[in-house]
C-alpha cells in the first residue's frame, strides 16, 4: 500500500490543488474571515474533491473555540445507554461539534 493513501489531507494539499496560498485555505474555513468569493469557490471544490475536514485541534490551538466535548461513557451496561450515547453524539455532530467519547469500566470508570 502507497504512504500517501494513509496521510490525512492537508490545508497545504488544498492550497496546491486550488492554486492558492495556505493562509487563504484557513480563511476559507474560519467564519467571518474576509475571502473573495471566486477563491472560497476554487478553495471549497479542492476541499471536496480531496475529502478534506479542516482539524478542530489545530482551530483550537490559534486561540478559537475547539468545538471539542468529551463524553464520558462508561460501561455502557444496556442498550438505553448506548442509544442515549449515540443521540448526543449525533445531535454534537449536526451542531458543528466534535465529540470525544472516553470509555472505561471498573475501577478506572468510577
Amino acid at each position: 500500500m502507497d504512504h500517501d493513501t494513509k496521510r490525512r489531507v492537508t490545508a497545504a494539499d488544498v492550497a496546491k490543488l486550488a492554486g492558492v496560498s495556505r493562509s487563504a485555505v484557513s480563511r476559507a474555513f474560519t467564519q467571518g474571515a474576509y475571502l473573495a468569493p471566486d477563491k472560497r469557490k476554487l478553495i471549497e471544490k479542492a476541499a471536496q474533491e480531496l475529502g478534506y475536514r479542516p482539524n478542530a485541534l489545530a482551530a483550537g490551538l490559534q486561540g478559537r473555540r475547539s468545538n471539542l466535548v468529551a463524553i464520558f461513557v462508561g460501561e455502557m451496561a444496556n442498550e438505553y445507554d448506548k442509544e442515549v450515547a449515540a443521540k448526543l453524539i449525533a445531535g454534537l455532530n449536526s451542531a458543528g461539534k466534535w465529540p470525544i467519547v472516553i470509555g472505561g469500566s471498573g475501577q478506572s470508570a468510577r
